[in-house]
C-alpha cells in the first residue's frame, strides 16, 4: 500500500507509505489523487492530515522513475494531486518529519497549514539538477516572500525546520509528536472554522517587488550566475508579474519544461545523485 487512509475521531489520517523515501512515484500520485477526491465526500472528515510513514515526509520525486515515461504520467504532482489537495473541501495539514525535500515540500505548500517536528530537513535541490521547482516559484514566496524564497531554491541548501524561513510552517513540534501535534492543530482550525486560504490564494509580495528584484538580478549577474539561476528568478518574477496563480503556474511550467529537455539535465541529475546517497544528507 502506498498511501494508506485513517479516520479517526473526525479527522482522516493520510500516510505517504512508500520506502524508503516516499519517493512521489506514479503508484503514491495516483493514490493520493483518488484518496483526496473520495475525502472531499465523507462529511465526517472535517480535517486531514497528510504525513509521510518511516523515516520522513517524503523525498521528492521517484529516483527510479526518473527519465521514464512513468516520470510525467498522469497524474502530475502540480497538475492534478495539488489541486485535489487544495480542492478537497477542507482544511489539510501537512505533518513532517525527518526530510521534507523537493517534490515532498512543494506537496506540503499545497496543504492549507504546515507543521514539522523540529529537526526536520528541508531543502529545495532542484536547481542542483539543472531545473526549477515549479510549483514552489509560485507558493513559496506567498509564504516566506520574494528574497527568502530565492535564497532557498537558488542555494539547494538544507535547513532544519525551525531554522528555516519565517512563515514557511505554522507550527514546530517537538521530535516524537507530529501526529498528536498535526491532530491538536487539526481540531484547532476546524474549531476556529473557516475560511482555510490554500496558498495560491494568498497575495503574492508585492511591497517593494521591483527593488527586489533589480536587487537579485544584480547579485546573479555579479556572480556570473548559470542559465537555471536566471531562469529560477523569472519564474519567481511571475509570482508577482503574472495576473493569476494560474498565469504564473504557465508561465514557471514553461520554463521548467525548457529546462528539463536541455541535454546537460540527464548528466547533471546523475551526477547529484551519484554524491548524494541519501535524501537527508
Amino acid at each position: 500500500m502506498t498511501v494508506s487512509l485513517e479516520i479517526k475521531d473526525g479527522l482522516g489520517f493520510v500516510g505517504l507509505n512508500a520506502p524508503p523515501v516516499n519517493g512521489l512515484s506514479l503508484a503514491v500520485r495516483s493514490a493520493l489523487l483518488r484518496i483526496f477526491t473520495r475525502l472531499r465526500a465523507r462529511r465526517e472528515v472535517t480535517a486531514i492530515v497528510l504525513y509521510g510513514a518511516g523515516r520522513g515526509f517524503s523525498a521528492g520525486g521517484e529516483i527510479s522513475e526518473f527519465g521514464t515515461p512513468a516520470a510525467g504520467a498522469e497524474p502530475g504532482l502540480s497538475q492534478h494531486v495539488h489541486p485535489a489537495i487544495e480542492d478537497c473541501g477542507k482544511p489539510v495539514i501537512a505533518a513532517a518529519h525527518g526530510f521534507l525535500v523537493g517534490g515532498g515540500l512543494e506537496t506540503a505548500l499545497a496543504c492549507h497549514y504546515r507543521l514539522a517536528e523540529a529537526g526536520t530537513k528541508v531543502a529545495l535541490p532542484e536547481g542542483k539538477l539543472g531545473i526549477i521547482p515549479l510549483a514552489a516559484t509560485q507558493r513559496l514566496p506567498r509564504l516566506v516572500g520574494l528574497e527568502a524564497a530565492f535564497e532557498l531554491m537558488l542555494s539547494g541548501r538544507t535547513c532544519l525546520a525551525e531554522a528555516g524561513p519565517a512563515g514557511l510552517f505554522d507550527r514546530i513540534a517537538e521530535p516524537g509528536r507530529m501526529l498528536e501535534a498535526a491532530a491538536e492543530l487539526a481540531r484547532e482550525v476546524v474549531a476556529r472554522g473557516a475560511p482555510h486560504p490554500a496558498v495560491r490564494d494568498l497575495p503574492p509580495p508585492r511591497d517593494d517587488a521591483e527593488a527586489i528584484l533589480a536587487r537579485l538580478r544584480g547579485r546573479l549577474e555579479a556572480a556570473g550566475a548559470p542559465l537555471v539561476a536566471w531562469r529560477l528568478l523569472d519564474a519567481v518574477a511571475a509570482c508577482v508579474d503574472a495576473p493569476s496563480f494560474e498565469a504564473g503556474m504557465a508561465r514557471a511550467r514553461t520554463i521548467h519544461d525548457e529546462l528539463k529537455d536541455a541535454p546537460d539535465v540527464a548528466s547533471a541529475r546523475d551526477a547529484f545523485f551519484a554524491g548524494r546517497g541519501s535524501p537527508t544528507r
